[in-house]
C-alpha cells in the first residue's frame, strides 16, 4: 500500500496535498500553502505539519539550489526537524526526486532514529539493507522507490529519512 502511493508522486496524509514527481520549483511554490527559506546555496520550500508514511508528522521541504532555473523540475523534497543537516544525496539537480527528514541534535537523533525504526519496521517489514556501526544504514527498497533512514555524524549525530524515486 505505502509503495502504490509513490506512483505518482508524494501525497500528504493530513492536507491531501499532492506533489508529482519532475514538478518545477515554480509549480511547488503554489501547491498549498508553503514558506520559503534561503541560504547558503540553497533555498527551501516548506510544507510544515504534515503526515507521510502512517503518520510521521512535520516539516516537509524541497531544497535546491538557489541559482537554479525555477521553471526546470526538481527532485528533491525533504522532511526537517531541527534544520537542515547536509546536502549528501538530497540535492540532485533539477527534478523532484526525494523527501528527507532530519534530526540534528545528538540525544534527539538517537531517539528519532530509534522512533522511525520500529515505526517502519511495523508497516514496512524486514529492510533490504541494514548497515550498523559508527553510521547507519536501513533501506527498503521497492519497484522505482525507497525508502532509507540514516543515523550518522556530521560535527553532531544527524538522523535522516529519505523517500524518494531511483
Amino acid at each position: 500500500m505505502i509503495w502504490d502511493t509513490l506512483e505518482e508522486g508524494i501525497t500528504f496524509e493530513s492536507s491531501g496535498l499532492f506533489l508529482k514527481w519532475n514538478t518545477p520549483i515554480k509549480k511547488l511554490k503554489s501547491i498549498g500553502n508553503p514558506k520559503f527559506e534561503s541560504g547558503g546555496g540553497h533555498a527551501s520550500i516548506i510544507w510544515e505539519n504534515e503526515a507521510l508514511l502512517n503518520g510521521i508528522i512535520g516539516n516537509w521541504s524541497v531544497h535546491y539550489w538557489a541559482w537554479e532555473n525555477e521553471a526546470l523540475p526538481i527532485r528533491i523534497i525533504n522532511r526537517i526537524f531541527g534544520y537542515f543537516s547536509g546536502y549528501k544525496d538530497i540535492l540532485i539537480r533539477n527534478k523532484l526526486k526525494s523527501i528527507d527528514l532530519n534530526y540534528s541534535e545528538d540525544t534527539e537523533s538517537f531517539e528519532a532514529y530509534e522512533y522511525l525504526k520500529a515505526h517502519l519496521l511495523g508497516i514496512l517489514g524486514e529492510p533490504q539493507i541494514q548497515k550498523e556501526g559508527h553510521d547507519k544504514e536501513i533501506k527498503w527498497i521497492s519497484r522505482n522507490y525507497y525508502i532509507c533512514l540514516y543515523l550518522f555524524e556530521m560535527h553532531a549525530y544527524r538522523c535522516s529519512l529519505s523517500i524518494g524515486k531511483n
